[in-house]
């Protein structure tokens, strides 16, 4: 019994996980577009905005604003949410057995298979030098397949999944004028 309940409240809190996530993206996607502001600085603002630029990162960031260029906001987070259902078509199954050739084996026909997922994951980033962005991700998914038999016997199955995934990534950028 106390199994039971444990693996409740975990799906209770994954799916809870998933679903303010998913709203989170929903009502902050216009205001996260236009919140990151251009850093693009005026020939009167460039000396003054360079001496002003109080970011710790990106590490030689205010020498390179001094210089003139544009460089985004040191730090970002972004969450993203997926839901997806799709239909799975299996029609020429084929059959081998060791080191035989692949044959028809007409014998099973699907009456239906398909999965539904749902997903959601934040990430965040640092630009730790003026060319060299470095992120964090982690996500939490779900899902279930289920598929169905006609032949040669009525049976329909399903499997339930879930899955958690970390991320590590390093963004390398450069500018052309």
């Amino acid at each position: 019994m106390g199994r039971v309940r444990s693996d409740l409240r975990e799906t209770l809190s994954s799916r809870l996980f998933l679903w303010t996530l998913g709203a989170l993206c929903l009502a902050l996607t216009p205001s996260m577009a236009s919140g990151q502001a251009d850093l693009r600085l005026t020939e009167e603002q460039g000396d003054s905005a360079a001496a002003t630029y109080d970011y710790i990162f990106p590490i030689w960031g205010k020498k390179v604003v001094e210089r003139g260029f544009d460089i985004p906001y040191p730090f970002g987070v972004s969450a993203n949410f997926l839901s997806q259902r799709f239909d799975v078509i299996i029609d020429d199954l084929q059959l081998s057995l060791g080191d035989a050739a692949l044959v028809p084996f007409d014998v099973v026909k699907f009456k239906s298979a398909g999965t539904n997922m749902i997903t959601g994951n934040v990430r965040g980033d640092l630009w730790v030098l003026p060319f060299l962005n470095v992120s964090l991700m982690y996500g939490d998914g779900r899902g279930e397949t289920s598929v169905a038999l006609e032949e040669p016997v009525s049976f329909s199955t399903q499997v339930d999944f879930r899955g958690r995934y970390y991320g590590f990534g390093l963004l390398g950028a450069f500018g052309i004028s």
